[in-house]
């Protein structure tokens, strides 16, 4: 499972996107134009601007408990994929 210290801080995400991969899964965070916080997911092994329909997106606050909830998304993202 992803967990907080997997992910740079706010203050990278700020200024420049956040992108990794988890046994088979990449993602990407970024602050989006409303101030927000995006998360995106898709399978490997294209990069995103390869991978049009299989990726999902999830909107959060750009804080600390967004951070949070953003990987929690994704470590439910991972759960649901492996599980078919």
């Amino acid at each position: 499972m992803l967990k907080r210290e997997d992910v740079l801080s706010l203050g990278y995400l700020a200024k420049a996107k956040f992108n990794g991969s988890y046994r088979g899964m990449r993602f990407m965070l970024e602050k989006n134009g409303d101030g927000g916080l995006t998360a995106w997911a898709w399978p490997e092994p294209y990069a995103f601007d390869y991978t049009k329909e299989e990726k999902q997106s999830c909107q959060l606050t750009f804080d600390e408990k967004g951070l949070e909830d953003a990987i929690e998304w994704l470590n439910s993202v991972y759960e649901q994929v492996r599980a078919k």
